[in-house]
């Protein structure tokens, strides 16, 4: 993890073009905007969990399903070693189909738990924000 304070130097002057952000990871640079509309997300679901018993029931359910919590920790094991680990020539296609697949699997378990209108905010945060149109 990169702290971004001041944007690149050439031949002594500020390139305007350079992004500035708050931090950068893989390759990403997160912006304030960025950071505070993700959080927003996220804390609008854990006060949806924390108002609902029956998702914390669903919750409980989920996570103690061995099959599930072994899938899941071979889909973050995938994930991590696609996104962050691996450095072939293809890593651009594999990384891609991989964030596709994590947004999908968000979406899958958002439904589960009976979120109609997350899918979308997931969706359209991940295609502006991270440049997932491609």
């Amino acid at each position: 993890m990169y702290i971004l304070g001041q944007s690149k130097q050439t031949d002594g002057k500020t390139d305007e073009k350079t992004q500035k952000g708050l931090f950068k990871i893989s390759g990403f640079i997160f912006k304030k905007q960025e950071i505070i509309s993700f959080c927003v997300f996220i804390l609008a679901i854990l006060f949806s969990f924390y108002r609902s018993k029956g998702r914390l029931e669903k919750l409980n359910e989920l996570l103690s399903n061995k099959f599930f919590t072994i899938s899941l920790f071979f889909i973050v094991c995938f994930s991590i070693y696609t996104l962050f680990l691996n450095k072939q020539p293809e890593n651009k296609r594999l990384s891609i189909a991989t964030k596709h697949a994590i947004i999908g699997f968000t979406i899958g378990i958002l439904h589960h738990f009976d979120f109609n209108a997350a899918p979308f905010w997931i969706i359209w945060l991940t295609s502006y924000y991270l440049n997932m149109a491609e």
